[in-house]
C-alpha cells in the first residue's frame, strides 16, 4: 500500500475519533441536558483548522492525478472536491456558533446548533466513507510508483497539532479527553473478556 494513502488513512481513524466524540455531545444536547460546548469547540477548532487546511489538500493532489489517468473517475473525484469546500464552510458556521454559545455572544435556537453540528457530522463521515471505499482502492490500482512518489513529494508536511509528536497547547484538554476515553474503552473491553 501507498505511504501517502497510509497516511491518509491515519488521519481518517484521527478524525473519526473525534466526530465519535462530537457524536456524544450532540446525542447529549438532543436528550436535553448540558453537553461540553468547550470540548465541542476545541473539536471543531481542530476539524476546520488541521484537515481542512493540510489533510483535504493532500487528497485533492491525490484526486487532481487520479482525474489525469483515469477519466471515469472523474464524476467522484469532482464530488469530494467540492464537498472539501462545503465541510469547511460548514464546520466553520458550527465553530462559530459553538464560539459564539460558548462566549455567551450568541444566543442560537437548540436545534438549529444541534442541526448544524449532526449535518456536519454525518456529511463528513459520508466523504470519508466514500474516500475509503471508492477513491482509495481505486487510486491504489491506477497510480504508479512515479506518481506516488511526485504526490508524496508535493504534500506539505506539517505536525498534526493534536495526533502528531507533540500536542498543542489548544488542544492539550482534548488531547486528554481522548485519551481518557480510549483508556475506559480498554478497561470495558477487559471487563468483558473476563465477564
Amino acid at each position: 500500500m501507498s505511504e501517502v494513502i497510509k497516511r491518509l488513512n491515519a488521519e481518517h481513524r484521527n478524525i473519526a475519533k473525534l466526530l465519535d466524540l462530537l457524536d456524544t455531545e450532540l446525542a447529549t444536547f438532543h436528550a436535553g441536558e448540558q453537553p461540553d460546548f468547550e470540548l465541542m469547540l476545541d473539536i471543531m477548532d481542530y476539524l476546520t483548522h488541521y484537515p481542512d487546511t493540510f489533510h483535504h489538500p493532500k487528497e485533492d493532489l491525490l484526486f487532481s492525478r487520479l482525474r489525469q489517468l483515469d477519466a471515469s473517475s472523474h464524476h467522484v473525484v469532482e464530488k469530494l472536491r467540492k464537498e472539501h469546500e462545503s465541510l469547511a464552510r460548514e464546520g466553520i458556521e458550527f465553530r462559530n456558533a459553538l464560539r459564539g454559545m460558548v462566549n455567551d455572544e450568541a444566543l442560537m435556537l437548540r436545534n438549529t446548533l444541534e442541526h448544524l453540528g449532526t449535518h456536519y457530522a454525518e456529511a463528513l463521515r459520508s466523504h470519508l466513507d466514500t474516500e475509503e471505499a471508492q477513491v482509495f482502492p481505486h487510486a491504489l490500482e491506477v497510480l504508479k510508483p512515479a506518481d506516488w512518489k511526485e504526490i508524496d513529494e508535493r504534500i506539505c508536511q506539517r505536525d498534526d497539532p493534536l495526533f502528531g509528536k507533540a500536542v498543542a497547547v489548544e488542544f492539550q484538554d482534548l488531547f486528554e479527553e481522548i485519551l481518557r476515553l480510549e483508556a475506559d474503552d480498554r478497561r470495558q473491553g477487559a471487563n468483558a473478556e473476563t465477564a
